[in-house]
């Protein structure tokens, strides 16, 4: 990550775009400029046709990498470049206003955790489940054994209450949090359970994750990859085994292609 010394950045937010120009736009409308935050936007399109669409902003760092990373590689890119103290990771196909972010940060410094995640909602109002636990033996020996994550029902939790793990969305994560768990994954994962694989490292540092359901983001969800429904099929099912090989061996990827534990 880049030296944060060189400014007074207290906070980056880090957006990958492959071909969701439109949706980046809608989104720096509602993401406006303040003083410490900085938006490093990482386009992973084939053509640079994003750049002649955003606004001149002092407070916009555009990077295009002229191939597609995949989610990990493209963060990471983001991430080797921003200098904010805390960093938050921010889909393309959501919106929030910058009062939304800076209120998850502050919420997040004041009950002293590391990793927070906001509460997720549809545009036709539906909450999604974007946060959840990975369970011991003793609690369900199935999901142990597959580390498999146990989602949250988040439309039932109006306070705010620790977690195990959360979805890549929208993720707040402190700087000195990567020095532990290290980046995300782009060597095995290019989309799809790259987030989980990095709530499973939280999880075996023991750094637990905030959700803050007073912070709300509209995601509209699946917006570069349901451009290709066959390649985003592949993508789940490569992320999924490569999850399972990691961090269960290959006799629990065997098993979970015969019984389906996961997929």
């Amino acid at each position: 990550m880049a030296d944060r010394k060189e400014k007074n950045i207290s906070l980056s937010v880090i957006t990958i775009n492959y071909q969701t120009d439109k949706l980046v736009t809608d989104l720096l409308t509602k993401l406006t400029p303040h003083a410490g935050l900085e938006v490093i936007l990482v386009d992973n399109s084939p053509s640079d046709t994003l750049r002649a669409k955003l606004p001149k902003r002092n407070d916009v760092k555009y990077f295009f990498v002229g191939k597609n990373l995949g989610f990990s590689g493209g963060n990471n890119f983001g991430l080797a470049r921003a200098k904010g103290e805390w960093l938050f990771l921010l889909n393309s196909d959501t919106l929030i206003s910058t009062e939304e972010v800076l209120k998850l940060l502050s919420e997040t410094i004041k009950s002293k955790h590391l990793v927070s995640a906001p509460k997720l909602v549809q545009p036709d109002g539906k909450i999604q489940n974007n946060v959840g636990f990975f369970d011991s033996f003793l609690q369900k020996p199935v999901n142990f054994l597959f580390a498999r994550p146990r989602f949250l029902p988040c439309s039932s939790v109006n306070k705010p209450v620790q977690v195990d793990l959360l979805t890549g969305a929208a993720m707040m994560i402190h700087n000195s949090v990567f020095k532990q768990t290290g980046l995300l994954d782009d060597k095995n994962f290019f989309m799809y359970f790259e987030d989980i694989d990095f709530s499973y490292r939280l999880h075996q540092k023991g750094i637990p994750v905030l959700y803050d359901p007073d912070v709300k983001i509209i995601h509209f969800g699946g917006a570069s990859s349901d451009q290709d429904t066959r390649q985003k099929n592949k993508n789940y099912q490569h992320g999924l085994g490569v999850y399972l090989k990691k961090h269960r061996g290959n006799l629990a990827r065997t098993l979970n292609n015969i019984f389906h534990f996961l997929s």
